[in-house]
Order: C-alpha cells, then sequence, then structure tokens
C-alpha cells in the first residue's frame, strides 16, 4: 500500500504527542482531608485523662477563667476548656458558663466538675467570699470530743455579726479579715472569747471548760431497749423488748458500756455487746454502730436469742440523765437474723424514736 504524505504526517505527530506524555510525573491519587478537630489539632487517642485548673477562691462578683486539659492515651494532651461540660455544685454560690467562666456569686463553698468523652475531673471546695476577706473554720470540743449546738459569733473587726451553730463541732465564717473577736458559747460550758488577726483562710480548734462538775454515770443500770410502736406490725416478738444488765465505766467525757444477762454473739474472738458514748452537759450520746469485720457488719449489740435467732440494734441514742434514770431514743434500726453464720437477715424496722432507758 503507498503511504501519502498526509498520513505520513499524522502518524509523526501522533509519535511526538507520546514521546511528551512520557516526560510527565504520573497522576498521584487524591488524599482524603484528615477530619477537623475540635479547637483544631490533628486526631488524637483515646481520652485517659482530664486536668482542670480551678483557684482556691473566687471573689463575689468576680470571673475567673477555668482551663481543661485533656490527656490522650498515646500521649499527647491539649487545651479542651471549650469542649468540657462545666458543672457547678452550687450555682447559688459559684456559677460556671458552657465556656468555663467561673463567677462568684454568693458567700460559701462550691464544687466544680467538668466531663468529656465519659471522663470527668472535679475540684472540691472552692471558697467564695467577699474582695480581700478570707474564711475562718475550726473545731470546738469537749476534752477532745466534738460539741454540737455551740453558738460562734464575731463580736468585732471585718465580718462583724456573723453567727453560725457549730455542727458535730465544726463551724465556719466566711467573710473576716484584719483583727477580730470571736465568742464561743453553751449553755453548760464556760464563755470562751478570742481576738484573732485573720490574714488568710485559717482552720482553728476551741477546747470549752464545763462550767460545772460532769455527771457521771452509776457504774450498774438495768437497760431497756423497745422498738417503736410503728415497728410492731413488722418485728417479731422477740425484737419488740429486750432487757440487760449494763456495765459503765467512764473516763472524763468518754463511757464504754459493757452488757451482760443475755448470750451474745462472737465475732473474731470478740463479744458483740459493748458500745460507747460521750457524757456532755445537755446530753449524753451512744454510739451503736455497726462495725464491719470481713463482709458482715456486726452491729455493737448482737444478740442470740435462740438457736437460730439474733436481735441487734444500731443507730445513735440521745438521752439525759433523769433522777435514777438515763432516758433517750435511738435514731437508728433493730434487726432480726436467721443464723448460725452466715447470718440472714429477716426482718427490720428503722425510726428515730426507738426507746432507750437506764434505770437504777
Amino acid at each position: 500500500m503507498r503511504t501519502t504524505p498526509l498520513i505520513a504526517a499524522s502518524r509523526v505527530l501522533i509519535l511526538a504527542a507520546l514521546l511528551a506524555a512520557c516526560d510527565k510525573p504520573p497522576i498521584q491519587p487524591i488524599q482524603p482531608t484528615p477530619p477537623a478537630q475540635p479547637g483544631g489539632g490533628q486526631p488524637q487517642g483515646r481520652l485517659s485523662t482530664l486536668e482542670i485548673a480551678v483557684p482556691l477562691t473566687i471573689a463575689i462578683g468576680e470571673s475567673v477563667q477555668l482551663t481543661a486539659r485533656g490527656r490522650y492515651a498515646d500521649g499527647s494532651s491539649r487545651d479542651v476548656t471549650s469542649q468540657v461540660t462545666w458543672t457547678p455544685g452550687h450555682p447559688d454560690v459559684l456559677s460556671v458558663s458552657s465556656t468555663g467562666r467561673a463567677t462568684g456569686q454568693a458567700s460559701g463553698e462550691a464544687n466544680i466538675s467538668a466531663t468529656l468523652d465519659q471522663v470527668w475531673a472535679g475540684q472540691g471546695g472552692v471558697i467564695v467570699v467577699p474582695a480581700g476577706t478570707f474564711r475562718l473554720s475550726g473545731n470546738v470540743t469537749d476534752e477532745r470530743f466534738p460539741v454540737s449546738g455551740v453558738t460562734v459569733t464575731v463580736l468585732l473587726g471585718r465580718g462583724e455579726t456573723l453567727t453560725t451553730t457549730a455542727s458535730a463541732g465544726f463551724f465556719q465564717f466566711y467573710g473576716v479579715a484584719g483583727d477580730i473577736e470571736v465568742r464561743i458559747s453553751k449553755p453548760g460550758f464556760q464563755d470562751l472569747t478570742r481576738k484573732l488577726h485573720i490574714a488568710r483562710h485559717e482552720w482553728l480548734q476551741f477546747d470549752l471548760v464545763l462550767a460545772n462538775e460532769r455527771d457521771r454515770l452509776s457504774p450498774r443500770y438495768d437497760l431497756r431497749i423497745r422498738a417503736a410502736d410503728e415497728c410492731h406490725s413488722v418485728l417479731p416478738e422477740a425484737g419488740l423488748d429486750r432487757k440487760y444488765t449494763a456495765y459503765f465505766n467512764q473516763d472524763g467525757p468518754l463511757v464504754t458500756a459493757t452488757l451482760e444477762g443475755a448470750t451474745f454473739a462472737v465475732a473474731h474472738n470478740e463479744r458483740m455487746n459493748t458500745f460507747s458514748g460521750i457524757v456532755q452537759p445537755d446530753q449524753i450520746t451512744f454510739y451503736l454502730s455497726p462495725e464491719f469485720m470481713e463482709t458482715f457488719p456486726f452491729p455493737k449489740v448482737f444478740e442470740q436469742v435462740s438457736a437460730s435467732t439474733y436481735f441487734a440494734v444500731s443507730g445513735t441514742v440521745s438521752a439525759r440523765i433523769s433522777g435514777s434514770q438515763v432516758i433517750g431514743t435511738l435514731d437508728g434500726t433493730i434487726l432480726m437474723f436467721d443464723g448460725p453464720a452466715p447470718y440472714r437477715q429477716s426482718a427490720s424496722c428503722s425510726s428515730a424514736v426507738h426507746r432507750f432507758e437506764l434505770s437504777r
């Protein structure tokens, strides 16, 4: 076949185009763009822990930026302040915005927590006070034992007229500073007045002195524990009324009672027939809280009523001396168990008015 000049020219152009294409770099595949991370940055591993930075004190009306930092399983860390969920424990004392801006609202203390991807971090006891003032807190004791119902008042200085009542011996004020005078008082004790200089948050201890000689319990009483009326339809007959002989040993405010006249359970070579108490001018408090031995919470009083029946009582007794008697109420629970060990609870009744009577 004869080749025409037009065909030959076309072949030359095609060959040139192929040779030019061979000199170009190969086309690269398109790479996917990494997903954007909250707040920028590269993908992280699994969040392991959160760390939050919260000041100890925030003034009323002051706003402070809190921060949170996440630490990840791959060893990296970054600021996650804007990603966590901020939660104030007491918004009326300290409010926190969704971006972590904390603002003092009223005197007191508040907890703050942050969560992200089910990881939690918290800071407790953030103090909120008027600017330039501090928190004064402390314990009021009677020979090392806490005294409830004590009135603590600021008589002079910054915070004058502030007053509070100690609960379980503990009190606290918000908004005191400089030279102040404090009075601690309760009937049955001598008033205690102290001059203090407050330049930071302070914790103090005050030990009261009795106004009169302390009451003393007799060495021996007959003890009767009777279930509250509402328990009569719940407990069996054996759990409604128990009697013992109680022997007391008193050392200052501390008393220890040992019960006799019944068969008591034994745990780890210890008979469950003793409890302690505190004698103070306004009342006597007995503590019958259980003790945990291995996995079973043995009550202080745990009586074996029969071969297969056990009686137990736990709680707190508030009582007063009345002539030859000590009369009080038990705020707690009367329980019945099937035994011997392992014990199985068969009935119980909780009340604030179980009767507790000591008679001579």
